[in-house]
């Protein structure tokens, strides 16, 4: 099944009591919003490319420079090859978040298991600033360590801003957090799953 069909949400509610397996789940945010957490594999990876392009020249300058933590007019070629062609549903998992009913794509997180420590993976959310601060990262971010967990992973590490609070706050809702500064504003977390 492709993740990115797109249902009703009749169909959606008679799926989840049938029991059928399905790539999503549906979550509330906190203004009410009905978001599914959908599941991006390779096979998805001319989608996510222009999602992501269209996606990352919505975002402020100030969301970019938080997630990529420099200034960033565009992605890069590279960029795009890392963020993309490397999505394998094992070592790299990508989960996108939408709106339920329309599938508008709001959110997208991602973890790269580390090659050296198998047991640790880098993590990353980005969230569409018109929706940011409704707990869209918090729902990206607990999907993944589910999905990590799963697949033997059971640390996070992420480099993030260190006054960025959503960010801690939002790494927080899935474990333990151990905090170091690494100069210039920014600090290495490690989250215990």
């Amino acid at each position: 099944m492709d993740p990115y069909t797109r249902w009703t949400l009749t169909e959606v509610l008679s799926i989840r009591e049938v029991g059928l397996v399905a790539t999503f789940t549906l979550e509330r945010l906190a203004d009410g919003s009905l978001v599914s957490v959908v599941a991006v594999g390779p096979q998805d990876r001319a989608r996510l490319r222009a999602e992501l392009i269209e996606g990352f020249a919505r975002l402020s300058p100030e969301s970019r420079f938080s997630r990529f933590l420099m200034a960033m007019p565009r992605l890069t070629s590279e960029q795009l090859r890392r963020l993309v062609d490397t999505v394998d549903d094992r070592d790299h998992v990508a989960l996108g978040l939408e709106l339920a009913e329309s599938g508008t794509p709001i959110g997208l997180g991602r973890f790269v298991r580390d090659s050296v420590v198998p047991t640790s993976a880098d993590v990353a959310v980005t969230v569409a600033d018109e929706w940011q601060g409704k707990g869209a990262g918090t729902i990206l971010i607990r999907a993944l360590a589910a999905a990590a967990k799963k697949r033997g992973v059971r640390h996070f590490t992420a480099l993030v801003l260190a006054d960025n609070l959503a960010s801690l706050a939002m790494l927080r809702a899935v474990g333990r957090v151990t905090r170091c500064e690494h100069g210039g504003g920014a600090a290495d977390m490690t989250v215990e799953l």
